[in-house]
């Protein structure tokens, strides 16, 4: 079954945006919107090919936009492996 693995660096972002989200929107938004989120690599380990190419940044690089946020990944044998999880206000060349 394909999964998906967090870097150290994804998993920091998660943590961040539960913090924020916790903060700005209340538990119930947050928890909905990280449900969703989690349902995105869900869908993008089984269908990797959902991304879209982000080779400019690193090579095999891909992206998938999920409302407010860009998942950056890199397909690998049994699923993606999660790079990053960056604001779509963030410059992505300096998260890289």
């Amino acid at each position: 079954m394909p999964d998906f693995i967090f870097s150290r660096k994804a998993d920091s972002d998660i943590d961040l945006l539960t913090d924020y989200g916790l903060e700005n929107w209340g538990e119930r938004q947050t928890r909905k919107y990280l449900s969703e989120l989690y349902n995105c690599f869900e869908i993008l380990s089984l269908k990797p090919e959902l991304g879209r190419d982000a080779s400019e940044y690193a090579p095999f690089l891909q992206r998938y936009n999920h409302k407010a946020h860009t998942i950056f990944f890199e397909p690998i044998d049994k699923g993606i492996f999660i790079v990053r999880i960056l604001g779509s206000r963030q410059e992505f060349e300096n998260y890289l």
